[in-house]
């Protein structure tokens, strides 16, 4: 089985709850990045360099 991470970052905004229970992200932006594929290299230098080229 192939694991991988896709992180998605939040910002500008806020998460709210909908009336069928689920989270909608309400306000600026959300951003996807590419799939990361060798999970045991994803740490927090990697995580913050990404947030800081947004």
């Amino acid at each position: 089985m192939d694991a991988f991470v896709v992180p998605v970052i939040h910002h500008g905004g806020r998460l709210e709850r909908g009336a069928d229970g689920e989270l909608d992200y309400v306000g600026r932006e959300l951003t996807k990045f590419d799939a990361m594929d060798d999970v045991d290299f994803v740490n927090k230098k990697g995580l913050l360099t990404l947030i800081r080229d947004l």
